[in-house]
């Protein structure tokens, strides 16, 4: 398959999929009550988990770290 072929498929497939990404967030966002949404969120910040987010994400990146170094070895 020539390249320009290829980079016109290419590019086309992204648009339609970001069309449809979008065409997505539409019907749910006029589905959703942004008030409500927005009183929830404020709520969720008062929480505080943010230290139990940080120790999970230092976690995952121990995680990773761990499998990329056992798989090049």
């Amino acid at each position: 398959m020539p390249l320009r072929l290829a980079a016109f498929t290419t590019a086309g497939w992204l648009v339609s999929l970001a069309s449809l990404i979008v065409a997505h967030e539409v019907i749910r966002l006029a589905a959703v009550d942004i008030g409500n949404l927005a009183k929830i969120h404020a709520e969720a910040t008062s929480i505080g988990g943010l230290p139990v987010f940080l120790f999970f994400a230092a976690a995952n990146a121990a995680a990773i770290v761990w499998c990329i170094r056992a798989v090049t070895r």
